[in-house]
């Protein structure tokens, strides 16, 4: 399942760098939050569902 985490964040951090009507500060901040995800769950700290709802749906109120 670990692997399938990092395939999807990586998924999602490329989709993210070819859209080119997203802002790149959202989208850096976008990629920090993945990242995070990723060493917390590598961590332990949170479960998997909880990691793939992160990568899926970033937290809004973290990008202001």
């Amino acid at each position: 399942m670990e692997r399938y985490i990092k395939e999807y964040a990586n998924a999602k951090i490329k989709s993210w760098n070819e859209n080119e009507l997203m802002r790149s500060d959202i989208r850096e901040k976008y990629i920090v939050i993945v990242n995070n995800v990723l060493r917390q769950r590598e961590r332990g700290l949170i479960t998997v569902d909880e990691a793939l709802m992160l990568i899926c749906k970033p937290p809004i109120d973290a990008i202001a």
